[in-house]
């Protein structure tokens, strides 16, 4: 007989590695599991993505708080009235990292939980997975747990209590984290985590919250995408980089990137999708700042490019699932490491198409060229590697696995 489940992801319609992550396994699910998810309904939110959940998935929304809606939508600079409400909307949010907690989905939290417990009297769920980002899941996990009989599992990709790229990480707030991700962690009954350095950090930290397995299921990547492009044919013009994500102060600089990209003016292009648009005065001729676009679009992309980007978080635990996406491409990629040595960076030393550089012009400006050389010699790269074993199918049975081990 078949389980039923029910996620609370309230960025599952989003372009966000979490949305991908769920609306990807959420439907490979379904043979085994009834599965519901319950999510934030933004103004801005439709047509947010294109890759539609299946018909067979029961959606739940509620309506996005005032301070959500305004703070998730995105403002052009097609006008001045526009700018400023961008400008305002990024104040506000500065403001806000200081005043709200664990993050300024706060605001919705009150509705996420009455929506939840309506469902879960309802239908009596056997498992109700809490998907952070955003944090607010944390809270919302917590006050199910005083009532609800369904087993509780958290799926986190960075965790909230040495998270990196959060900002304002003054030791009172870091306490308060970390205070409630331990009382949280004490009330699971699973914990699914993108990596074994995450894994081996929330044991280290938490090891008296913590009276269960801990399930690495990593991110995967859409396998059937690659088999619809053919290996480009190169030329001896400018060679073609791509990098999508955002850039963090302090965590992940592109600046020095900006500079050694300046300096081939003549070899490369450079397209960015998803950074934002306040880095104009630091990019040369060659580099193209575009909005952030879906996945679906955003792997057509890859495949039009010659080479692709990836940065790693200058410090702290960072999920691996942008690499298995760029994996998946076959196209030699420029890794910039940061201060340590991570196992990803140990994994990846096996493929001769991963060209590691520090996060220096110097070191930058030499892949870079070594990149350019291999590529205009037509060098054969060795892209022999299982894809499968990346898949989001093989994430979803890995999925299943951790759910069948709590009705054992």
């Amino acid at each position: 007989m078949k389980k039923r489940l029910l996620f609370i992801a309230p960025l599952v319609l989003d372009k966000s590695p979490r949305g991908i992550r769920i609306r990807n396994i959420a439907t490979m699910l379904l043979d085994d599991f009834y599965v519901d998810v319950l999510y934030l309904e933004f103004k801005s939110s439709k047509d947010m993505t294109c890759e539609k959940l299946s018909s067979e998935i029961k959606l739940y929304s509620v309506a996005a708080s005032a301070v959500s809606n305004f703070l998730n939508k995105k403002y052009s600079n097609d006008n001045l009235f526009e700018r400023c409400k961008g400008i305002l909307g990024r104040i506000f949010s500065k403001a806000l990292n200081f005043l709200a907690f664990p993050d300024h989905y706060c605001f919705d939290n009150g509705k996420l939980v009455a929506k939840a417990f309506e469902l879960s009297e309802k239908y009596n769920y056997d498992h109700i997975i809490g998907v952070a980002y955003p944090f607010t899941v944390y809270k919302v996990l917590l006050q199910l747990s005083n009532s609800c009989t369904s087993n509780l599992i958290l799926d986190v990709g960075d965790p909230l209590s040495f998270n990196a790229a959060l900002p304002n990480s003054s030791k009172n707030l870091q306490e308060k984290r970390k205070n409630l991700e331990s009382k949280l962690l004490s009330k699971l009954n699973a914990l699914i985590v993108t990596n074994e350095a995450t894994k081996n950090e929330f044991y280290r930290i938490f090891r008296c919250d913590i009276n269960y397995n801990i399930a690495v299921i990593p991110q995967g990547t859409t396998i059937s995408n690659c088999s619809n492009y053919h290996k480009r044919k190169y030329n001896l013009g400018k060679v073609n980089f791509l990098y999508a994500g955002v850039f963090y102060p302090g965590l992940r600089d592109p600046y020095d990137f900006f500079i050694a990209s300046q300096r081939l003016l003549d070899k490369i292009s450079v397209d960015i999708y998803g950074a934002g648009d306040s880095y104009g005065k630091y990019i040369g001729s060659n580099i193209k700042v575009h909005k952030s676009i879906t996945s679906v679009l955003l792997v057509e992309k890859y495949h039009q490019s010659d080479a692709l980007i990836y940065f790693a978080n200058k410090s702290g635990c960072q999920s691996s699932g942008k690499l298995y996406e760029l994996l998946s491409c076959k196209k030699p990629i420029l890794y910039i490491v940061g201060e340590k040595e991570t196992f990803m960076e140990q994994e990846m030393a096996a493929y001769d198409f991963v060209f590691f550089c520090n996060n220096n012009k110097d070191s930058i400006f030499e892949a870079i060229e070594l990149i350019v050389e291999k590529i205009h010699s037509n060098f054969e790269f060795s892209y022999n590697f299982d894809l499968d074993s990346i898949s989001w199918e093989n994430r979803a049975e890995l999925y299943k696995h951790c759910l069948n081990e709590l009705d054992s």
